[in-house]
């Protein structure tokens, strides 16, 4: 009987590390802000004073959704 209960817990908790593994690979939400910038610098907000942003549900891969993302450094040449 015990061996039984052992067994059941070995098999929940390999299930439950798979299952994990899986869904921290998803992408469950994307928060995408953006900002802009007066011509002395300062950081131009929503009258709220939030950072204009959206959010989209995704099932895609974390790798997936980060290669529509441009990553820029913010330098000019």
């Amino acid at each position: 009987m015990c061996g039984a209960i052992v067994l059941f817990a070995v098999v929940f908790l390999s299930h439950d590390a798979r299952n994990r593994k899986k869904t921290s690979k998803v992408a469950r939400h994307i928060v995408i802000a953006s900002a802009a910038f007066d011509e002395f610098g300062r950081i131009l907000v929503k009258s709220d004073g939030t950072l204009p942003m959206h959010v989209i549900e995704t099932d895609a891969a974390i790798d997936v959704s980060l290669l529509y993302l441009d990553i820029a450094d913010g330098s000019e040449s």
